[in-house]
Formats: C-alpha cells, structure tokens, sequence
C-alpha cells in the first residue's frame, strides 16, 4: 500500500470517509482487504482511524489465514520449530539492508519472513539466490515474500 507515488494517510482518510458516508446513509459496510488484518495491515489504519473520530461506529474485525501461514502450509514448511524465534519484517529497500536482516537471521535460530516485498521482488530473488537460499519454485516461493 504504501508507495512513494502515494500518501497511505490520505488514501485510508478517503476510505474512511467514504465508509462513513455509507454507514450515516444506512447501508451495511464490508471493508475487504488483501492480506493479513495486523501485519502492515490498510484495514487496521481505517479501523483505529473509525475508532478514533468516530466510536458510536461499531467495527468487527474476521480475520483469515495469514499469508506467512498460507504460504508455509503450501509448502509444507513449518514457521517456528522449538528454540527458534519468527520475525516478521517489512522488506528493505537496499541491498546492503536485506543481505544483513538476512545474515543476522541466519545465525540467530531466527526464522525470518518479509512482507511487503512488490517491486523489491528481483532484489529479494537475487539475494536469495546469491546466499542458495532460494530452493522453492517462484510461485509460492514469492507467496512467502509478499
């Protein structure tokens, strides 16, 4: 969502206004959204955005399955075993930035997932490939860095 060629507050403004709007006019508002609902969530942003400039409004949140946990089951993967830990990270712009969230990872019995990957996609695949780290076919594989 949040791009450098758009404002994510403007855009999550807009949305609430136009939920908003609905609800006053007595219509029923599903707000859908691609994704988890807490993981760099827009739906969590609209939701404490209703909550605070408008608490009359009664929200309910149904999440589904995260997309960590849909892409380890795809590929029979577990997340966390004993002794490990699961970072979740927004994907880095740089090289220098991704190969060290990496390198640290690695040493640290540190299961480490990045979302927020989009544009940044070939940089992942590189880096992934370059440290042989990249051993699941491109579909699900870039599943479980979206």
């Amino acid at each position: 969502m949040a791009r450098k060629d758009f404002d994510p507050d403007e855009i999550w403004s807009n949305a609430v206004e136009k939920i908003v709007k609905s609800i006053k006019n007595g219509e029923s508002v599903v707000l859908l959204c691609l994704g988890d609902t807490s993981l760099f969530a827009s739906s969590s942003n609209i939701l404490r955005i209703i909550k605070h400039n408008y608490p009359e409004i009664i929200t309910k949140t149904i999440p589904g399955i995260s997309s960590i946990s849909a892409a380890a089951a795809l590929n029979d993967f577990d997340l966390v075993k004993k002794g490990e830990t699961l970072i979740i990270k927004e994907c880095p712009s740089s090289e220098f930035e991704l190969t060290t969230l990496i390198r640290e990872s690695k040493g640290n019995k540190t299961v480490l997932a990045i979302m927020k990957v989009g544009k940044r996609w070939h940089l992942v695949r590189e880096i992934l490939k370059k440290r042989g780290y990249y051993r699941y076919n491109i579909n699900s594989f870039k599943c479980w860095y979206a």
